[in-house]
Order: structure tokens, then sequence, then C-alpha cells
């Protein structure tokens, strides 16, 4: 009888066993996961204001307002927490197993590469940490699946009218949750060239100007104001370029990783072994499923972006991954390992890297309720207020601080706006300190006696460090918190 149920239902019982795998890796590190960082704390300020405010806001920011759009909504259920709102990413990504099952099923006409594509992601490095914070990229992630799965009917021929309207629902939401989402776009038109003749693409071309028509609702008035900007503000014109940054990224999404070499040689070694088994043992022409080649192409393409775009976190990659997954599992496939050599391998792989969410949980992670806590008792020996170096600094510290020494924003810079809001979505993270603005620090030292300094460890912002010493001021305490990658605070006294 239990043979029977299982024979009837397996699929459904290796998607649960494997979302089960998947759910204490995720609900570990959670627990473990500390305070909301940057990034994090600015989609939760946001999620909070009027549907209205929202709109406003995010025309002046980077990427589209999708994901503040359903944290606002999500606020109405749950309180906006670390744990809820981090959990609604691990949804996202739990969600994302089934989904690229029935992918790989769908493109290779096979369930064991839907199988072990949904356990890569399931227990993939990359997957795993940002299903656990309060940004876009898991949801990112899915609705990049979602977007392919609909699309592939364009490919097989005459598409239907359900999933047309489906490919353009999950589509449109794809490139209003980050503007990388227009990467997979890209990826579908390409593939489309390749396999035209056999394509739908009399019905792509409209689907694809819906979603182009739908993004621009938003994109046009946003754009009208980041050509306002001068282009030497915003902080997408401040990462760092190094040439091993897509292969570093991508050795992350390739799901393992590891302190050492050895480590990585050899699971690196079965990567590549994978890969080479999904790419070079081929099946004949006769026994290929009918878009097989469209399937290889498709997995392929996305993943040049992150191997020749290196210059950006691989978080804006996530999307393009999942052609990593696929291939993974088609080499895997190729292996041809019995069922009871496959569930091993399976629990092996578990046991790994259960361990190594262990391992992530027990890195130093942001805690900035442990800097409010200080900060709490600065202000009991005297301290005055509170200057922090670097503006988005004050959006932490109005989360995790609640005491009553007033919290100022030292941002020389001309031209920024009455709107702190505003300016957060600027100038964010970015410093503006130099030798020629330094001196606006008299101003908002006024005639305060003790004060304390917040500032990050680097050297534009010793600046500031070094304005107290030359003025006359004496350090009364120092405090490192190594989870901002050296976070300093001081307290200062005028003699």
């Amino acid at each position: 009888m239990i043979k029977q149920f299982y024979q009837k239902h397996h699929t459904g019982i290796i998607l649960a066993v494997l979302v089960l795998a998947a759910l204490p890796l995720r609900l570990y590190l959670l627990l473990h996961r500390g305070s909301f960082w940057f990034d994090e704390a600015f989609s939760i300020h946001f999620a909070a204001l009027d549907w209205g405010r929202i709109w406003y806001y995010m025309l002046n920011e980077n990427n589209p307002p999708l994901h503040i759009f359903i944290l606002h909504l999500f606020s109405f259920i749950f309180p906006l927490s670390e744990v809820a709102t981090r959990l609604l990413s691990i949804i996202f990504s739990l969600i994302s197993i089934p989904v690229i099952y029935a992918l790989g099923k769908k493109m290779f006409a096979s369930r064991e590469v839907g199988y072990w594509a949904a356990g890569f992601v399931s227990i993939s490095v990359l997957q795993l940490l940002f299903s656990v914070e309060a940004r876009p990229y898991s949801l990112l992630f899915l609705l990049s699946l979602l977007s392919t799965y609909f699309y592939w009917d364009f490919l097989g021929g005459k598409i239907k009218s359900k999933s047309w309207w489906l490919y353009l629902f999950f589509t449109l939401a794809l490139v209003y949750t980050h503007l990388f989402g227009w990467l997979i776009v890209g990826t579908q038109i390409l593939v489309l060239m390749i396999n035209w003749r056999r394509s739908d693409w009399r019905k792509f071309l409209p689907a694809v100007a819906a979603v182009l028509g739908g993004f621009l609702i938003w994109y046009w008035p946003a754009f009208s104001l980041k050509i306002q900007m001068p282009i030497s503000q915003g902080w997408f014109f401040s990462t760092d370029n190094c040439w091993y940054f897509g292969l570093k990224r991508i050795q992350q999404a390739l799901v393992f990783i590891g302190d050492g070499w050895w480590y990585n040689l050899i699971f690196g070694g079965l990567i590549a072994g994978l890969l080479i088994l999904a790419l070079f043992h081929l099946p004949p022409k006769n026994q290929r499923p009918p878009l097989f080649t469209a399937a290889i192409w498709y997995c392929l393409i996305p993943l040049i972006f992150p191997l020749t775009l290196g210059f950006l976190p691989a978080k804006y990659y996530i999307g393009c991954f999942l052609g990593l997954y696929l291939l993974l599992a088609l080499g895997a496939v190729n292996l041809k390992l019995s069922w009871r050599r496959q569930l091993i391998a399976g629990v092996f792989l578990w046991l790994l890297f259960f361990n190594f969410g262990y391992s992530m949980a027990t890195f130093v992670h942001h805690d900035w309720s442990a800097v409010g806590d200080y900060l709490a008792e600065e202000q009991a020996v005297g301290a005055e207020k509170v200057i922090v170096s670097r503006f988005h600094y004050g959006l932490m510290l109005d989360y995790y601080y609640h005491g009553d020494l007033p919290v100022i924003e030292f941002l020389p810079l001309k031209g920024k706006s009455a709107d702190d809001d505003l300016n957060l979505i600027k100038y964010n993270w970015l410093h503006y300190l130099n030798q020629d603005n330094i001196n606006e620090l008299t101003a908002i030292v006024g005639d305060s006696r003790r004060v304390v300094l917040a500032q990050k460890e680097i050297s534009t912002e010793k600046l500031v460090e070094e304005w107290f010493r030359q003025n006359g001021w004496r350090q009364l305490s120092r405090k490192n918190f190594l989870f901002m990658d050296g976070l300093e605070v001081f307290l200062w006294e005028k003699p």
C-alpha cells in the first residue's frame, strides 16, 4: 500500500522532502542573522510609508518598487521585524524549489533534471544567504523561474492565451522587482531568435512590448529624475571592479564554498565534472527533446553576465544562475546513478550544507542593537549628541538606539535636499568628507562639551577624528564593532 501510494504521489513526496530539507537550513540561519543591515533597513523604512509616498520616493531609487510594495502589504499582517520580513524571503525561496523542478522537467523533458535542480537550489549557498535577507533577491529568483516557465511555451509553437497572460504578469513583476530582471528578458529574446522558426514569435513580440510599456510607467519618470543628478553622485558610481569577481561569485552560486584550498579543489572538480557531463555528454540527436538545444543556450547565455560584469554584487545576478542549477542537474542525471546512490548523495550534501549553515550562523553578523545599547551607556556618562560620519548610520540608529541623544548625520554636500528620505535614497552609504568641508563640523558640534562620534574605519573618515584632536578635544573612550568592518564609536570631551 505504501509502495502504491509512493508510486502515485512520488513527485509530491520528493518535492516535499526537498522543501523540508531546505527549511531547517534557512530557519537556523534566520534565528542567528542578527539585526538589519542598511539595505534591509532601507526597504523596511520605505515600506512603512503610504502608497503614494512609496511611489514618489522609489522614482528616485535605482530599482523598481515591487518588493517595497509587497513589504507594505505584508505589514498589514505582520510587524516589519527582522524575523517576519526575512521569513517572507524564505517563503519565496522555498516556493522556488518546486518551481525549478517544473521548469527543469519542461525544458529538458526529464523529471530527474527537475529533481536535481530543486535539490541544488535547496542547498545553494547563494540561495541560502539571500533567503534570510529582507531584500528582493529571493523574489527576483522566483520570478525569473516563473517568467521562464511560461516563456517556454512560446518556443514550443502556438501558445495558449492563459500562458500568454501569465508570462506577461510574471515578467512584468520580474522587471518591477529589479532592473537585472531585464537580463532574463534579454536572454529570452536571444534564445527565441536562435529558435525563431519553431517559435510563436508573433505573440511573443506583443508580450515583450506590453512588458516594456508597463515598465516605462515607472522607469520614464524615474529616468527623468536620474539625468538631473550629477553623474558623480549616487552609489552606483562607487562600486569596485576586480577581474576575479565574476568567478568568485560563480563559485558561490555553484553551491559549494569553503575555506581550505583542498575543499574548493575537491568540490570545484565535482562541479566541473557535472558541467562537462551536461555539455559534452549529450544524447544522440534523435533522442533529444524537441527544444534541447534551446534549453542549453538558455542555461548558458545568462551566465555571461556575472562572468563579464564582475563589478556588481552577485545578488544582482541571482536570476541568471537558474541555468547553472539546471546544467548541474543535467550533469548529475548523466551520471546515471541508481536511486540508492542518488539518495546517499543527497543526504551527504544536505549534511554538508547544514554544517555550512551552522558556520554562517556563527559568523559575526550585523548587530546594531549592540551599538544602540552602547550609545545609551554613553548618554549616561554625559554625552550631549551623536554625530555619524555617514548619512545612512542615522537610519540604523533610528531603529536600534532608543535613547534621548539627538543623532546628527554629517553630510557636507552642496545641493542636498531638505528631505532626509530623499537624501537617504540618493546618497545612502556614500561619504563626502574631505579637507575642504571638514570644518563644517564646527557648526554641528556647536556648544556641546561631550559628543559621541560613530565612523567607519577608513582613511577619509579619519578626518573627523583628526578634526576633534586638532581642535583640542580629548578622547574619553573608543569602542570597535567588527560587524561593520571597523565601525568605531568615540566619546569626545571639550576641556
